[in-house]
Order: structure tokens, then sequence, then C-alpha cells
């Protein structure tokens, strides 16, 4: 191990001289502009300029000549993207086919950032230009939650005014957070893999990585039920659909529902464990509640048997939402304490 001793440099600064078989071999010169890593352990890790574009590309060739079941190419093509693949190189013995392109088009449709740079009938390029650094992983997180309350929001509403309007956008509102969702798994990823970038988004541990990329999963499985409901809904005929005859349970397992993202969203962000608690001694509570709407009045024949159907539906997937609730606030608590480096007070 080489050693160096600190050298005054001006009235407050203190500088240390670099080895010169490294600058020579790696042919530094003044000037050049280096990276530098603070380690958790103190440690400084100083990266050359090649090394620094070399971290920032991560490239793959996918060849799509076995890609021949339906939707594989595109969920390959996404799982590229989340794991920081850069630039993601699509290739063929032969001309694209139609499906292939139809995918390609598709998984551009849902990545907000990832555009082709370059593109032949045997060859296309697919580039990211999102910084995974500007957009910090609370941010991603609580704009996701903030959607899925949003989602529920435009189903009350749907319910209490009798308008299937309100049900479209939820299902435009899933898309929204799928791309969200993409981007936040990428970060997730991009952080195990790259400590700094890990400090960028604000990932103070390694492990909380893990819990949050189960608890963004989670919130993506809320929005993809909402929606599903959202779209049985539409496919009723609108006279159908305005003999709903508002259930208060259901309006008020949705409430509930709303209320216990928030709470999640606020123990994630700002570390809140007794808001948490309160919810999880709550649940059984909900549950009861749930219950109650699934054996929806049957002896109700204003509204008629595929409306009743519906709002059943509604009430069996709620109840499904409330134990994807409890994964995620226990969830929450786990990364309240893993963020606590002595003393924990809850």
């Amino acid at each position: 191990m080489l050693k160096r001793k600190l050298v005054k440099l001006g009235k407050s600064s203190l500088v240390i001289s670099l080895p010169k078989e490294w600058l020579r071999d790696l042919d530094l010169d003044a000037g050049d502009e280096l990276g530098v890593v603070i380690g958790k352990d103190g440690c400084l890790k100083i990266i050359p300029p090649r090394y620094i574009v070399k971290a920032r590309t991560n490239p793959i060739v996918i060849n799509v000549a076995r890609c021949t079941q339906p939707k594989l190419l595109e969920r390959v093509l996404i799982g590229a993207y989340v794991v920081g693949k850069d630039p993601i190189i699509i290739e063929s013995e032969t001309e694209f086919k139609g499906e292939h392109l139809d995918e390609i088009r598709s998984v551009i449709d849902k990545i907000r950032g990832l555009e082709i740079v370059k593109e032949s009938h045997k060859h296309i390029v697919l580039r990211t230009f999102l910084d995974p650094t500007k957009y910090p992983l609370a941010g991603l997180l609580r704009r996701i939650t903030n959607l899925t309350q949003t989602m529920i929001e435009y189903l009350l509403t749907a319910i209490k005014e009798r308008k299937r309007d309100f049900l479209e956008e939820i299902v435009y509102l899933e898309n929204e957070i799928d791309r969200i969702y993409f981007s936040a798994l990428r970060e997730i990823f991009i952080a195990y893999k790259d400590e700094e970038i890990a400090n960028a988004v604000g990932i103070k541990s390694i492990s909380e990585l893990l819990s949050l990329r189960i608890a963004v999963k989670m919130f993506e499985i809320l929005a993809d039920t909402l929606a599903e409901l959202a779209r049985q809904g539409i496919n009723l005929k609108e006279e159908v659909f305005s003999q709903i005859i508002v259930d208060a349970e259901i309006m008020m397992m949705l409430s509930d529902i709303k209320m216990a993202i928030d709470t999640i969203t606020k123990t994630l962000i700002y570390g809140n464990v007794s808001l948490i608690n309160e919810l999880l001694n709550r649940l059984d509570l909900i549950r009861e509640r749930s219950r109650k709407i699934i054996e929806l009045k049957e002896e109700n024949k204003i509204m008629s048997e595929e409306l009743r159907c519906w709002l059943r539906e509604v009430a069996w997937r709620l109840t499904a939402m409330l134990d994807t609730i409890r994964v995620v606030a226990e969830l929450a608590i786990n990364i309240s304490i893993d963020k606590t480096e002595k003393k924990f007070e809850c």
C-alpha cells in the first residue's frame, strides 16, 4: 500500500500527490477529470476518465431469433432496461418480423426516456436518455402512491356519481404508474451496483433497496387491480352503470384503503412508525367490513345481476388489497428501523 502525506494548499485546502507510475500507465495529465467516490468506510476511490465512461455504458445485444413466444421480446427488453443495460442492441439474422417491431414500439411507449437512436431492417439500437440520479427514489415512490390514491378517488367518484368516464381516467393513470414503476426499478438495480448513484438517489443502506423493491411492486399490483376493476366497469353498458345504488360500506372501504396508502407513504418517506402501527391494528376491522360488502344485498332487484356482480368483484378485490397493504406496511417499519443508526424512538 502506498502512503501519501496531506499537503496544505492555500489557506484551507489540503492535497495529496498521485503516484507517477499510475499517472503514466493511464496516460493522465494536468487538467484531466477524475471521478471520486466516497465509500461508507471512509475510503476514497479515484476513477480515471476512461473508466467513468465505462461505468455509464453497459451494453447488451439481444438476438430475436429465439424470441418466438408472444411478448417474450417485450419482456426481455423491459428487463434489460430495468437492470441498467444501455445501449440495448437488437439484432435479427433476417428482417424484423412485424410482431417484433410491435413489441419494440410497445416497450418504447411504456418506458420514459428510452429511444431508438439507430434503426435498419436487421439492427435497432435503443438508448436511455434519463439521468438515473435526477429523480430521488423517494420522489418516484411518492409519485406512485399519489397516483394510486387518485385512482381510488376516481373509483369512489365513478360509483358515487354513476359516471363511467372516471373509470377511463383510472386506466390512463395505470399506464403512467407503469412508466414510473420501471424507472424506480431501474434506479434500484443501478443503485445496488453503484454506490455513488445510491447516494445520489437518497439510499443510505443497500439493504433498504430490497424492501423498496418489494414496496414499489406491491403498489404496482394495487394499481393493476384498480385498473382491472375499472376496465370491467367500463364494459358495462351506460344504462346498466347508471343503476348503481351507492353502497356506504364500499365507499368507506375505499376511503380506508386511500387512508392506508397515505399512511404507508408517510412512513416510507418520513419514518413515522406509530402511524403504521395504528394502521396494522385497524386492518382486521377493515377486513371485517369487507366481508359484509361481499354479502351484497342479493335481494336488491333494482340493480341488474351484471351490476351486482361487478360490485361484488370490487369488494373481493378490495379485500385482496388489504393483504398487499399489510405487506407494504410491515416493510415501511423495517425500512424506518434500518435507517436508524443507534437509537430508535417510537
